[in-house]
């Protein structure tokens, strides 16, 4: 997942049918774009897309899209299927080839369907994102499951690795009162007991102070090391105020570090100077 047009892609199969004017009218007037009223509530009203739209983003070069595809089918994120067109009433309906198995009923008139390709030689077949994923991009998760794939990667070695797990949202809260302290998008907990909390964001615009100062105050509250910030966008377009944020010298207080999609999309993340 780790591919930035691939990402813009899934985002699009995420959203609701018929959202794109919607997003660009949004966009034009300079307004947020809420994920809760993109994303779409459930699989029957995600878009499908076509292998060359894999293909684009993939390279259209060599078998990239193709293995791509079989390795997303394999681990349930993706579903292969075909739109089908009912000659009785003439709804539209899309069926996973697992699924497939005449007669096919139509949803719309509850009539079988004799003739479901009608005339059509070949199949074309698309693709949809599984609920599985459909439910990241519900609750604006991608960034969280980037961020734990660096810093797992960063941590592990051939010898095993320092990080214990990371947990993606939680909630940290007082134990004697029930107070909430503050809320973690990850909260790393390594070998030797430390916690590490991650706030992650879609974009720079994210980025506020009242949010990097409860940031800094649960880090001290779970007696952090260090802590990190991340957004899902390059750093070329970080404005000076989020470069600023990083905090990483010798005796550092608090201890900060910021993560760029430069950093989270690498493909193999290792320790450097």
């Amino acid at each position: 997942l780790a591919h930035d047009p691939l990402l813009q892609l899934l985002a699009e199969m995420a959203a609701r049918q018929g959202m794109s004017c919607y997003k660009n009218r949004l966009r034009a007037a300079g307004q947020p774009l809420d994920p809760d009223d993109i994303t779409a509530n459930t699989s029957e009203d995600l878009p499908e897309k076509a292998f060359q739209d894999f293909k684009r983003v993939l390279g259209n070069s060599g078998n990239a899209a193709q293995y791509w595809l079989f390795w997303a089918e394999r681990h349930g994120l993706i579903v292969k299927g075909f739109p089908l067109l009912c000659s009785n009433c003439h709804s539209k309906q899309w069926t996973p080839v697992s699924a497939f198995a005449p007669p096919i009923i139509c949803r719309g008139c509850a009539t079988f369907m004799d003739m479901p390709f009608r005339d059509r030689p070949l199949i074309n077949f698309k693709y949809r994102l599984s609920e599985r994923l459909r439910r990241v991009y519900e609750h604006d998760a991608i960034g969280h499951l980037l961020t734990m794939r660096y810093f797992q990667s960063i941590f592990s070695s051939a010898g095993g690795s320092r990080l214990i797990g990371v947990h993606p949202g939680l909630e940290i809260r007082r134990p004697r009162d029930g107070l909430v302290i503050g809320e973690a998008d990850n909260l790393m907990l390594f070998r030797n007991a430390d916690f590490v909390p991650v706030e992650v964001k879609r974009t720079f615009a994210g980025v506020l102070p009242a949010e990097v100062e409860k940031l800094t105050q649960l880090a001290k509250a779970l007696q952090s090391p260090w802590s990190a910030l991340a957004v899902c966008q390059y750093g070329a377009a970080a404005p000076d105020s989020f470069r600023q944020l990083e905090s990483r010298g010798k005796g550092a207080d608090p201890f900060r570090l910021i993560l760029t999609y430069d950093l989270l999309l690498d493909s193999h993340p290792v320790w450097t100077l």
